[in-house]
């Protein structure tokens, strides 16, 4: 059953890479590709200093992974019934605890205190003693992503 599950992430891996293009662009050139009619109109992040971040795909946004520099793309009222969903079921049966940051949205567990701010809010990286050095590589569900390996 493993080898089979590998093989499906492997082909998923290989045919998202070969059909979905980076998901970090300037708006400009998501529109040049002509983006916008295959995958829909860009999310353009609030605030950005890395213009190669300035616009996402909209299956990006609400998927509980911050991709803007801001975080606009998890907004927690944007995106609350999708932050809830995920806390509710994306770690159920799986190997991975979930932890609610203060604004709602959910982490996986390893993330806390590794000196990456997870939640739009920083609230994983707040009362640490000392940084979390484990290695967090692991699947991240979400409906929008589908399987993500970190």
């Amino acid at each position: 059953m493993k080898s089979i599950l590998c093989a499906v992430v492997i082909l998923y891996i290989t045919l998202v890479s070969c059909t979905i293009p980076d998901i970090y662009m300037t708006c400009e050139k998501y529109e040049s590709k002509g983006l916008s009619q295959f995958l829909g109109e860009p999310f353009r992040c609030t605030n950005f200093k890395d213009p190669l971040r300035e616009c996402l795909e909209p299956r990006l946004v609400c998927d509980s992974r911050v991709d803007c520099e801001d975080g606009s793309d998890e907004d927690a009222i944007i995106c609350k019934a999708e932050h809830q969903e995920y806390c509710a079921e994306g770690f159920e049966n799986k190997a991975i605890n979930g932890w609610k940051c203060a604004d709602d949205m959910c982490v996986e567990e390893c993330r806390l205190c590794n000196g990456v701010k997870d939640c739009v809010d920083g609230s994983d990286e707040l009362d640490c003693t000392k940084i979390n050095l484990d290695n967090c590589t692991m699947y991240h569900v979400s409906p929008q992503r589908g399987v993500i390996l970190d």
